[in-house]
């Protein structure tokens, strides 16, 4: 995701999904309506059972480097990113 009018940290996002998609999976809703955690949790230091990754580019993505450490979900209305960081 680009978004010149976004703080620094949040101009450049990029969502690497490790696990398959359901069928039904609503990419856009997830991402425009509710940043949502059902079949979709951030892989971190401490919970490398996630099913996706956050980079702040993608070369750093394409080479796992500096992923994103936590993110927030559930709350109508908030699309991506959220709160995550």
């Amino acid at each position: 995701r680009i978004c010149p009018s976004c703080r620094e940290s949040h101009k450049d996002i990029i969502y690497k999904r490790v696990t398959l998609l359901s069928a039904d999976f609503d990419l856009p809703s997830l991402f425009l309506d509710t940043w949502s955690s059902e079949d979709n949790i951030l892989i971190t230091p401490d919970n490398a059972e996630g099913d996706f990754e956050l980079y702040s580019s993608m070369s750093f993505a394409l080479a796992g480097l500096m992923p994103w450490h936590f993110c927030n979900y559930d709350d109508n209305n908030h699309g991506f990113p959220r709160d995550c960081g």
